[in-house]
């Protein structure tokens, strides 16, 4: 699972999911903000949101999780 660089959005994972084998399920979070949602008041929020977000997918444990910059 990726979790956005700091611009909110995912395209940049792109190149890297192309360099992974066919069979190699991955998974990105956009920022929730980027479609209207007010910001975070911390990054434990942003992670109770996003931990949410994976669940409401039906992902569970154990997952791997990567990012860039922010992510």
């Amino acid at each position: 699972i990726l979790i956005h660089p700091v611009g909110g959005d995912i395209y940049f994972y792109r190149d890297l999911c192309k360099g992974l084998p066919n069979d190699q399920t991955v998974y990105a979070i956009r920022c929730p903000i980027l479609k209207g949602r007010k910001p975070y008041l911390s990054i434990e929020e942003m992670a109770t949101e996003y931990l949410s977000i994976i669940e409401k997918f039906g992902i569970s444990y154990p997952f791997m999780l990567g990012g860039s910059s922010f992510g």
